[in-house]
């Protein structure tokens, strides 16, 4: 592993800083809104807002077809940009009045008694869709700092704005879903005036057959990456009650910290990464991936242990006694995070062999495993048990991903099994005694990281280069 030139590691660190501070104020939002909300909410106002806000993450893709968000991803001027936020719109009023038609059945199937929220919260699919039609619209004109203005907007109002209304007008589930729709609604009469006029292009610049099989591809993955990310809370609410998977949703909220640093290194690793491998050099971007990997597990023993040390007056600082259930849950969650974020820094390996398809294969796993081990455990360890099946799901999806790379030519480091082979132990009750030995002995002996790796990550944290 050798450095590049001090031009190509300064970019790493431009490239770097801009996504840690824009990714770093949404996600910040997101903890504090679950925060605010959840204290203002209480258990069981709380856990319905997120069946209901699920509910919504879940269908969005297939209210607003993800095909004309697709395309949006694909053209190429405003005036492109405008005919699909058109077509999208419309498509999405169309799919969201047929699914306020079914609402009765979703409330069944679902166990959400409280019809009016469940209304209002599909009717909210409209102002949603357009809001991230409008974010591809610029991410396909190449106007990021457009497309974070558009993310801030919605964030700030819907986590501010929700946060003053439940404080002063009604500390109910149906007024946090007011604030997401005026979130979306403002954040896109913010950002309209600033899609362009000028532009005289005649006809779309894009193919048709690729942005309509991209935009499949996006409507599958979106939604089933959703439906694994709330399949839990569902469960939950279906054996036990939405006081429980308000509980949970405080616990499975604050564990996704090592999740968001994690992804933020995978970001911004990426695109280097995809430099070296098109430069023929797939051993070197093999070994970065297994390097990052492991510093990220033995990152994650710490944060697991820490987490379980800390569990119990951080709840009930930042939630309340209310949620003080959470606290039982919290280490396994920090878990799962640690090992899913894991799991996305061996997925950029099928990203360098252009095979993002990969993903449908472990995410249909990681539902299906998620959904029976769940109804396995809630019934017999309630919360705790959905802890744990979420967390033995996100381990066999991480399992799989390996096994996947492996078949597509991928070398694992034995050193990154060992890591992983860890995680769990640190999970269990005695684990608040060993994660900090346990994580030294991994960093500095030969079983962990290597001499070279330890010095390789010191002089990319330093400001060198991949």
């Amino acid at each position: 592993m050798t450095g590049t030139s001090d031009g190509s590691a300064e970019r790493i660190g431009t490239s770097l800083r801009i996504y840690v501070v824009g990714t770093g104020i949404v996600r910040a939002f997101g903890l504090i809104r679950s925060i605010g909300f959840a204290r203002l909410l209480g258990p069981d106002e709380f856990g319905l807002f997120i069946l209901c806000y699920g509910l919504v993450a879940v269908l969005e893709p297939f209210a607003t077809i993800g095909l004309s968000a697709s395309l949006l991803r694909f053209s190429s001027s405003p005036r492109e940009a405008r005919a699909m936020l058109k077509s999208g719109l419309a498509a999405s009023v169309g799919i969201t009045a047929a699914l306020l038609l079914a609402s009765p059945y979703l409330g069944e199937l679902l166990r959400i008694g409280n019809r009016f929220v469940l209304v209002l919260s599909i009717a909210s699919l409209v102002p949603y869709g357009f809001y991230h039609l409008l974010y591809c619209s610029y991410q396909g004109l190449r106007s990021f700092l457009k497309a974070v203005f558009v993310q801030l907007t919605y964030v700030c109002v819907f986590t501010l704005g929700g946060m003053l209304a439940l404080w002063l007008v009604s500390s109910t589930a149906a007024a946090a879903i007011v604030s997401h729709m005026a979130g979306c609604a403002l954040a896109a009469l913010f950002v309209i005036p600033l899609l362009s006029r000028g532009d005289s292009v005649q006809r779309p610049s894009f193919a048709i057959k690729t942005a309509l099989i991209y935009g499949a591809f996006t409507v599958a993955l979106d939604m089933g990456f959703e439906a694994y990310r709330y399949v839990d809370r569902y469960v939950i609410n279906w054996y036990l009650d939405s006081a429980r998977v308000g509980t949970f949703s405080a616990a499975y909220t604050l564990s996704t910290i090592p999740l968001m640093l994690g992804s933020v290194v995978n970001e911004v690793l990426l695109p280097h990464l995809s430099r070296i491998f098109d430069d023929g050099d797939s051993k070197r971007a093999q070994a970065y991936v297994n390097m990052f990997a492991k510093a990220m597990l033995i990152a994650g023993i710490l944060t697991i242990g820490a987490a379980a040390i800390v569990r119990e007056p951080i709840i009930r600082l930042l939630y309340g006694e209310e949620y003080a259930g959470a606290s039982t849950v919290f280490p396994i969650l920090t878990a799962y995070h640690v090992v899913f974020a894991t799991y996305n820094t061996i997925f950029l390996y099928f990203f360098l062999l252009k095979k993002p398809q990969m993903g449908m294969i472990t995410t249909a796993f990681g539902l299906a495993t998620s959904l029976v081990l769940n109804i396995l455990f809630i019934p017999r360890w309630g919360i705790a048990g959905a802890a744990w099946a979420t967390f033995a799901s996100g381990c066999l999806i991480f399992v799989l991903a390996l096994v996947l790379a492996v078949l597509f030519g991928f070398s694992p480091d034995v050193r990154l099994l060992v890591c992983f082979a860890c995680v769990p132990l640190v999970s269990l009750r005695f684990g608040a005694y060993i994660f900090i030995p346990l994580a030294l002995l991994l960093w500095f002996l030969p079983a962990g990281m290597r001499a070279s790796e330890r010095g390789e990550i010191a002089r990319i944290i330093r400001g060198g280069g991949l």
